[in-house]
C-alpha cells in the first residue's frame, strides 16, 4: 500500500533543475545514491558517497529522498539534527535536486516540524510547519497530509470507545458488538467503491490473518449506509470470497462512528487497546501503526507486501 504522500513526494516536492542548468553526467556511485530504494544497496551507495567527499548537502538531500520514499517520518524528524545547521547555508551548485533555496529551507523546517511531533510538542510543530509552507506554499499537498494527521491524533486522545454499542451485521440481520475481551480491536474503514481497497486486497486479506491469528479482533466498517452502497458490498465481499476474513458490519446512524473518528479517506484503519484508547488512526501502511501493533503483540511481525 502506497500512501497519497508517498506518491506525491518524489515529484511535487522537489523543483527539479532544467536542462540549461544541467551538470555534467553524475558518476555512477552518485547516481545510484538518488536511484537506489533499496535499504542495503542505498547505504552502501551512501557510505561510498562519504568516501568520495561528496559535498554534505548532497548527502542529506539523496538522505531526505530516500526517507520520504521509505515513509519514514522518524527517519525525517532525525534527519532536521544534520540538516539545522545548513539552513542558511544553501549551496546550488552542490544540489543535485533544487534549483530554489526556500525549497531547501522548506525540507529543513519540514524535518523540524516532524522531530517535534516525535517529541510531542505541538506548539512547536504548527509553527515549524507554517515556516515550511511560508517557504514553499506550491508543496501544500506534501506538508497536509501531516497536518491532518495531527489534528486526527489530537482529537483521538479525547475518544473514549464504546465496545457496547450494537452495529449491524452486513451478511446477516444480526447486531454485532466490539469484542472487549481481545487484546485489542482493530477497525478497518473501506467501501466496495475504493479503487485502492480493491487494488490492496491481498494486503487487507494478510493484515486480517495475522491480526486474528494475534487475538487482535478486526472489524471492516462499510461508511456508506445507501442501499446501493449495501449491496454493491455485499456482492464485493461474495465475489471476493471474503465472507471469512472478517466481521463485516455497517456504520450507524445514530452513533457514527466514522464521524466520532474523525475518517477522511478510504481505507483507515483504527487501532483501540482494551482500555477503549485509540493508538492508531490513520493508513494502513503507516509504520507508526505495525509499531503500535507490536506494543501489544511484540512478536508480531509485518506481512510482506503483495
Amino acid at each position: 500500500m502506497i500512501t497519497t504522500f508517498a506518491k506525491l513526494s518524489l515529484f511535487a516536492f522537489i523543483t527539479f533543475k532544467t536542462l540549461a542548468n544541467a551538470k555534467e553526467p553524475a558518476p555512477p556511485v552518485k547516481e545510484l545514491l538518488f536511484s537506489s530504494r533499496d535499504p542495503l544497496e542505498f547505504h552502501t551507495a551512501l557510505q561510498q558517497a562519504k568516501e568520495q567527499n561528496l559535498p554534505k548537502q548532497t548527502l542529506l538531500e539523496a538522505q531526505f529522498l530516500y526517507l520520504i520514499d521509505q515513509q519514514d517520518t522518524a527517519g525525517l524528524a532525525a534527519l532536521s539534527v544534520p540538516l539545522t545547521p545548513l539552513f542558511d547555508a544553501f549551496n546550488p551548485d552542490h544540489s543535485e535536486i533544487f534549483t530554489l533555496e526556500d525549497d531547501w529551507k522548506a525540507i529543513i523546517r519540514f524535518t523540524q516540524a516532524l522531530k517535534a511531533l516525535e517529541q510531542n510538542k505541538p506548539r512547536e510543530f504548527k509553527e515549524t510547519i507554517k515556516s515550511a509552507f511560508w517557504h514553499s506554499p506550491r508543496q501544500a499537498s506534501v506538508f497536509a497530509p501531516h497536518i491532518d494527521q495531527f489534528k486526527v491524533d489530537q482529537s483521538m486522545l479525547k475518544v473514549q470507545f464504546n465496545f457496547n454499542k450494537p452495529y449491524l451485521k452486513l451478511l446477516e440481520p444480526k447486531a454485532y458488538t466490539f469484542n472487549k475481551n481481545a487484546k485489542a480491536n482493530l477497525l478497518i474503514f473501506w467501501s466496495p467503491w475504493s479503487q485502492e481497497f480493491i487494488e490492496t486486497i491481498d494486503d487487507f486479506k494478510a493484515l486480517c490473518e495475522i491480526t486474528k491469528s494475534n487475538d487482535i479482533s478486526n472489524s471492516t466498517i462499510l461508511t456508506e449506509l445507501s442501499d446501493e452502497a449495501f449491496k454493491d458490498a455485499k456482492q464485493t465481499i461474495q465475489e471476493l470470497s471474503l465472507q471469512q476474513t472478517t466481521h463485516w458490519i455497517a456504520d450507524s446512524n445514530d452513533n457514527f462512528l466514522a464521524r466520532t473518528l474523525r475518517i477522511q479517506s478510504i481505507p483507515t484503519v483504527v487501532l483501540v487497546n482494551k482500555e477503549g484508547k485509540v493508538k492508531f488512526n490513520g493508513h494502513p501502511s503507516n509504520k507508526k501503526f505495525w509499531l503500535e501493533l507490536k506494543k501489544i503483540v511484540p512478536n508480531l511481525e509485518r506481512p510482506k507486501p503483495q
